[in-house]
């Protein structure tokens, strides 16, 4: 049996703009590179995580075209009720190359984000997803919130979250 095509992929953390051609192309084709970033992009604690396979992957050197993105900023969610929000992240530009999905490039970009939002003692996260996506992130933990709106140039949404777990203490 063959190897699936990501089966030497690699997530690293990059740079913001790393994360601009796929955001563009995937989830907003209507708008410019230039118009393609998010509030936060350049804060010190966001994290920019890029999914890279085959020779990309194996060289390490964050060289080539990414095959999936994500980024995750410090940002409280718009949920009532919730006793820690300025320990929230916002989990947002979730995209893959469709020749490269379902096949655990989107799992391993969400978990890099987890770890990144862990590791900054996030307790939360959460997103305004796609309504296709929706089963995605509910395998990762998430949980819908509310009803599904449209969100105009970009279609039917839903919010969703989920908690961070704490690490068992030494």
């Amino acid at each position: 049996m063959a190897a699936h095509p990501d089966a030497h992929r690699q997530v690293r953390p990059v740079a913001a703009q790393t994360t601009y051609a796929l955001r563009q192309q995937i989830l907003r084709p209507h708008q410019s590179i230039a118009e393609v970033g998010f509030p936060g992009d350049d804060d010190p604690e966001t994290g920019h995580f890029a999914a890279f396979a085959g020779a990309d992957a194996d060289a390490g050197t964050g060289a080539g075209e990414p095959i999936g993105v994500v980024t995750v900023l410090h940002q409280p969610p718009p949920l009532a009720r919730i006793a820690d929000p300025d320990r929230w992240w916002r989990l947002r530009g979730m995209a893959t190359v469709e020749r490269h999905r379902r096949g655990g490039v989107g799992s391993a970009l969400v978990d890099a984000a987890l770890a990144h939002v862990a590791a900054h003692d996030g307790t939360g996260v959460w997103c305004h997803a796609r309504l296709p996506a929706v089963e995605f992130y509910r395998r990762h933990g998430f949980v819908e919130s509310g009803d599904p709106w449209d969100e105009p140039g970009l279609g039917p949404h839903v919010a969703m979250w989920r908690r961070i777990p704490r690490p068992p203490p030494p």
